[in-house]
Parts: C-alpha cells; structure tokens; sequence
C-alpha cells in the first residue's frame, strides 16, 4: 500500500499505535510521521508493547515528543484509526 496523503498516513500509524499493525517507514513522508513511525518501530523491537504511553516515552526520550505534537497528537491518530 502506498500512502499518499497525510490522512492515509495518520490512519496507518493510527493503527499501529491501536493494532500494532506492520509500517513501512519508507511510506511516511508528511511530518512528524516519519519520527512516529521510527519510534513505534523502536518500541517494537525492543520487545515493548507499542501504544501511546511507550511510544510517547520513546518520543520523550529522544527528545522528539514536543517536536511531532505531544501525546495529544498521537491521541489524534489513535482517533483518525477508528
């Protein structure tokens, strides 16, 4: 599938928060999508439940939470996945 717009984006990750459906980082173009998408990757391989407290964590960790919306912003594409 390829992402073409910055909704089809936001539902994907959407998804992966809500689902921990597969990503392809390669897809996300739109900021701060690329940062989210590596982050649920990290979360996912460190063997971490990927949802919207690790990969906020994640976020906050590398310095990057404020930089792609804060925690309201990965609610808001919690909500774009319903």
């Amino acid at each position: 599938m390829t992402l073409t717009t910055r909704t089809t984006e936001k539902v994907a990750l959407g998804n992966a928060l809500r689902r921990n459906t597969p990503l392809n980082p390669e897809e996300f173009h739109f900021p701060p999508h690329p940062d989210i998408c590596r982050a649920i990757l990290a979360v996912r391989a460190s063997g971490q439940r990927v949802g919207l407290l690790t990969v906020g964590a994640w976020l906050k960790a590398e310095g990057l939470l404020e930089e792609v919306g804060g925690t309201l912003y990965l609610a808001e594409l919690m909500l774009a996945a319903q």
